[in-house]
């Protein structure tokens, strides 16, 4: 694997972005940055591929913490960005393989306050997962709308 440097663009941004300054695990504050995903022996090494994972998650590098760690940055992935910049993954496959890994993926994903990406959700999710994110949404945020 080689290890390429997450350029300083996407570093400014990701530093910037309100979701990197917790765990995706257990919430944490002040996370290390963790690739989630290799192409063709590399780091990917967009935004959307690098999630917040406080230490003692970062070097699970197969199990349970990798799995979740891939399905929240699907999640922030824009598909037809990613079929048409690596097109040798089976991405749809891989998503719905990590969301069968995880039945109470919805409630998780809110858990951690992601529903300020919520409409991103649209790719990997079919109706109902969108209505019952919704619902979680609106239960735990009275006062915010599901697609801010």
């Amino acid at each position: 694997m080689k290890l390429t440097p997450i350029p300083k663009s996407t570093r400014f941004c990701m530093s910037m972005d309100p979701f990197m300054k917790r765990c995706v695990h257990s919430l944490e504050e002040n996370p290390t940055w963790e690739h989630a995903w290799l192409y063709a022996g590399k780091r990917i090494n967009d935004a959307w591929a690098i999630v917040p994972a406080a230490k003692r998650f970062n070097n699970d590098a197969t199990g349970r913490v990798k799995s979740w760690s891939r399905l929240v940055s699907l999640f922030r992935a824009d598909l037809d960005d990613i079929l048409k910049k690596y097109p040798r993954r089976d991405w749809v496959q891989e998503g719905e393989k990590l969301k069968s890994m995880f039945p109470d993926w919805h409630g998780k994903i809110i858990r951690i306050g992601l529903s300020h990406f919520i409409h991103t959700i649209h790719h990997w999710a079919c109706d109902d997962d969108i209505e019952k994110i919704s619902a979680i949404v609106q239960k735990n945020f009275p006062n915010q709308e599901a697609n801010d």
